[in-house]
């Protein structure tokens, strides 16, 4: 069960509410909520429809969150995932994906360890390798209490 759809959507999930959070708390961010999830009851019923298929696809692979930046009003689409052990090839493979419908774009990456933030660009040159975050606003100390939540959810 523990690497059923069910548990990895619930723990993504969860990474999407961690970072949510985290960006709020930090104060440094406006979240608006972007993803799929918000639109697909409404989409679900044109699901059938063939010239609409193409369209509701590239909705599908909607970033999770627009994230707006009090300091620099810089607008960024963010797409949150979570990954137990991560793969950097398949996280390479998910940015060229990304960025082929939504550039520029960021990825945001919760692991048991570590949160990892990087512009799918920067992904995608360094060959999947992910900068640890690194945003001033979040100090060692948030990224600690987020990263311990995140780890509660896992272990219990």
């Amino acid at each position: 069960m523990k690497n059923s759809f069910e548990h990895n959507l619930i723990k993504g999930k969860i990474a999407e509410m961690v970072f949510d959070l985290m960006m709020r708390e930090s104060g440094a961010f406006t979240i608006i909520p972007f993803g799929y999830e918000n639109t697909i009851h409404e989409l679900l019923h044109y699901k059938n429809i063939k010239k609409q298929r193409k369209a509701i696809n590239r909705v599908k692979r909607t970033p999770d969150f627009v994230v707006i930046s009090e300091e620099t009003k810089t607008v960024n689409l963010v797409e949150v995932k979570y990954r137990n052990n991560p793969d950097w090839e398949e996280i390479k493979k998910r940015a060229k994906e990304i960025t082929d419908l939504w550039d520029p774009s960021w990825l945001f990456l919760a692991t048991p360890k570590e949160f990892y933030f990087d512009s799918v660009n920067s992904i995608i040159k360094k060959e999947g390798e992910m900068k640890p975050l690194n945003i001033k606003s979040i100090d060692s100390k948030l990224k600690e209490k987020y990263l311990t939540l995140l780890n509660d959810f896992e272990h219990n």
